[in-house]
């Protein structure tokens, strides 16, 4: 299954602020509901999500391994989970 999102905000706040909140895998976590717990590998662009979806009868989570693939400080980071 492939899942493409693409999302654009203004926000009233400093661009190091947005920047220090996208750079960081922890943070991106923890901001999708869907998953469950993760963890960070060294060097902070990789991690692994593991994604809990709502399905009757499916106890188990799923691991998607996530990896910046491009970065522009401080304004994109461009990232993909297999």
């Amino acid at each position: 299954m492939t899942v493409r999102v693409e999302r654009t905000f203004d926000l009233p706040v400093p661009p190091e602020d947005v920047w220090d909140f996208i750079a960081d895998p922890k943070r991106r976590a923890e901001a999708i509901s869907v998953v469950a717990d993760y963890d960070t590998k060294a060097g902070g662009r990789r991690a692994t999500w593991h994604i809990e979806l709502p399905i009757p009868f499916v106890n188990r989570t799923i691991p998607v391994k996530t990896e910046d693939v491009s970065r522009e400080e401080p304004r994109y980071v461009k990232f993909v989970g297999r």
